[in-house]
């Protein structure tokens, strides 16, 4: 036979160990879905944040007689 390499079994670097060898996608699926949310989450909290320092520089800041000239109207 020429090809012999095919029938050998294959190589121990070449197998997986563990859990890695029947996942079939619904793992890095999980993974994907939460960082998805995460994100998600973060930029909602990041725009809440502006507004709401927005707000506060509003209604607070411009009441100073100091910090009012710089924000105010």
């Amino acid at each position: 036979m020429l090809h012999n390499e095919w029938l050998e079994p294959p190589l121990a670097e070449d197998r997986p160990i563990g859990l890695a060898e029947n996942r079939g996608g619904v793992i890095e699926a999980a993974i994907g879905l939460l960082i998805l949310v995460a994100f998600i989450l973060f930029l909602v909290g990041v725009w809440s944040l502006l507004v709401l320092g927005t707000f506060y520089l509003r209604s607070h800041v411009m009441d100073l007689p100091f910090l009012g000239q710089f924000f105010g109207p």
